[in-house]
């Protein structure tokens, strides 16, 4: 109605799961109406470890990359929150390990709603060993091509479809200067391969690439690990359905 009324274009949802949304759009497209043609999860190069905030979604684990893909497969814009891990990942020397208080982990839950309890929880979110090692290797990737510990991070999310895009903060225009002038630039995939690794050892990044490629979504719209052959049949069911085609998801994924 909204659309008819002409007050909006496109439709957009923020922390729906991928099952949520799948049924929107199915039902959408089985009455004549307008699917949903945007999604706004948390996605960062930082991996929570935890809900960030209550009821929030989050697509940065690289198991769900395959829930991305399936945005992009669909007409779906995946716009990521919190794209810098509240400067986790724009400010190097944010929350060293050294300066977190034992409390923040292993105290008690500060109030709801203060900033103590904020901080508790970001804290708790990002500051975790991966997500160190990630922004160490962010660090030295920014170091060794000139660019920023932010562009680094940016460029990592949006190196995840030409449908993603990162939504960030900025408290002066040269933030924003920074984060535009990336446009030009991408990571290779070693570089993003050691970045979703946490690692730079070859035998480490080797094996969470073949880790993260045998996660994909189920006909349940879980996810699961597949073996190659099944994966194989699964995609050239995805290729052939319509969108949002239940059909899609009928073929049996075993898993590895």
């Amino acid at each position: 109605e909204l659309r008819d009324d002409g007050l909006v274009k496109r439709l957009g949802v923020s922390n729906w799961s991928l099952r949520r949304i799948h049924e929107a759009c199915s039902y959408a497209l089985s009455n004549d109406m307008e699917p949903l043609t945007a999604t706004s999860p948390q996605l960062s190069l930082a991996v929570p470890s935890n809900d960030i905030w209550p009821s929030t979604y989050s697509l940065s684990c690289p198991s769900k990359a395959s829930e991305i893909d399936w945005y992009g497969q669909n007409g779906i814009e995946v716009m990521g929150w919190e794209a810098l891990a509240k400067g986790f990942m724009a400010v190097p020397t944010l929350w060293r390990r050294h300066e977190l208080d034992f409390s923040t982990f292993h105290g008690p839950d500060a109030e709801t709603g203060t900033d103590l309890w904020r901080l508790q929880r970001i804290q708790r979110a990002y500051c975790t060993p991966g997500n160190y090692a990630r922004r160490d290797i962010a660090l030295k990737l920014a170091k060794d091509s000139g660019l920023t510990l932010a562009q680094i991070a940016l460029l990592y999310s949006l190196g995840k479809g030409d449908h993603v895009s990162v939504l960030v903060g900025a408290d002066r225009c040269s933030h924003l200067d920074e984060m535009a002038s990336i446009r030009q630039y991408a990571l290779d995939q070693e570089a993003i391969d050691c970045l979703t690794a946490a690692s730079m050892k070859p035998a480490v990044v080797s094996r969470v690439a073949e880790d993260v490629a045998a996660w994909k979504v189920s006909q349940d719209l879980s996810f699961k690990k597949v073996d190659d052959e099944t994966y194989t049949e699964s995609a050239e069911a995805l290729a052939g359905a319509q969108p949002f085609d239940d059909s899609v998801f009928q073929s049996e994924l075993q898993e590895a």
